[in-house]
């Protein structure tokens, strides 16, 4: 039988609780969401469908009724995305659609929210599991075009640790939402087999990695000396525009390519994506100090820096970046 507390020491029942007891979102916690409603949909149904459905005596009941409680588990949700880094966010959305594409295909839901067969606990469950993720696995490997335009030029196909990467990307959505999908260890075989086969088609060379080697100083040096005037060819957007270094643009790309050259630092963690609203989670010219004449200055004037000697140097202060998140 369940034990109960005695009456006597019971604490006493508010007499009424708030008509709508919700703080307000503060601000600064604005919504950055990267997850389109298709893609979140499956997480915010299962957890919703698990609060609101709970008949034991622990279970949720928010004044407001379901709809506070959906709210709250879109908040839940909303605030765990933001534990990933945009690029991160970016790689998760790309792979859901893939995973969902694949998931289609074999006529399976996408959302593997069985803890018990997740966990083991379920034998018959967990072998499911494991044969579904490597369906998946072939299916999303067998629909994908390789990064490399030369190779889907030439017809050859992806690499597979890249399937492997979408996999890895939605265990990753799955365990922000409390769900620990499996990780069986047929997926490292399925994957070796498939490079074996590319081994034998291709050769070894095209499954060996494709390393980016750095800019040599001449290559840096030789874009810095590029003449006034000079039309650049189009970018991404379709702009096309003449280089001036005495204006703003050309200024700071030549001043973010010097700090990358010396420092190491990556293009987004001291430039702005497109699109993108600065915070103050980014680096600025609060990060950087000058130590002039063996004194730290936060903010020279324009004499000390025309008058800069060869003992004197910029220090910069790194801002959030892929492997510290929090700077």
């Amino acid at each position: 039988a369940e034990r109960t507390v005695g009456a006597a020491w019971r604490p006493a029942a508010p007499a009424a609780l708030p008509r709508d007891p919700a703080p307000a979102r503060p601000h600064w916690a604005s919504a950055r969401r990267s997850s389109t409603g298709a893609a979140r949909r499956p997480q915010l149904e299962s957890l919703f469908s698990l609060l609101s459905d709970d008949p034991s005596r622990y279970a949720l009941r928010p004044p407001g009724g379901a709809p506070r409680l959906r709210g709250l588990c879109e908040s839940l949700l909303d605030v765990a995305e933001e534990a990933a880094p945009p690029s991160t966010q970016r790689t998760n959305e790309s792979a859901l659609k893939a995973y969902y594409a694949a998931c289609t295909r074999l006529g399976a839901r996408p959302w593997r929210d069985d803890h018990a067969a997740n966990s083991g606990v379920d034998v018959a469950g967990y072998q499911r599991e494991v044969a579904f993720l490597s369906l998946v696995f072939i299916e999303i490997y067998f629909a994908m075009q390789p990064r490399r335009r030369a190779d889907r030029d030439a017809g050859r196909p992806a690499q597979p640790a890249s399937a492997l990467k979408v996999i890895d990307a939605v265990r990753r959505v799955h365990r922000a939402a409390g769900v620990n999908m499996v990780r069986p260890p047929q997926l490292a075989v399925l994957c070796r087999g498939l490079y074996n086969q590319l081994k034998r088609r291709y050769g070894i060379e095209y499954i060996s990695p494709d390393r980016k080697n750095q800019f040599p100083d001449s290559v840096i040096d030789s874009a810095f000396s590029v003449p006034d005037g000079t039309v650049c060819l189009p970018g991404r957007a379709g702009a096309q525009f003449a280089v001036d270094w005495r204006s703003s643009k050309f200024i700071a790309f030549r001043a973010a390519n010097a700090l990358a050259r010396y420092c190491g630092t990556r293009k987004d963690e001291i430039a702005l994506p497109a699109n993108a609203a600065f915070d103050l989670g980014r680096a600025s010219r609060a990060h950087l100090l000058w130590r002039i004449g063996g004194v730290d200055v936060a903010s020279p004037t324009p004499s000390q820096l025309r008058g800069l000697g060869p003992d004197d140097l910029a220090i910069f202060l790194p801002a959030a970046a892929k492997n510290d998140q929090l700077g």
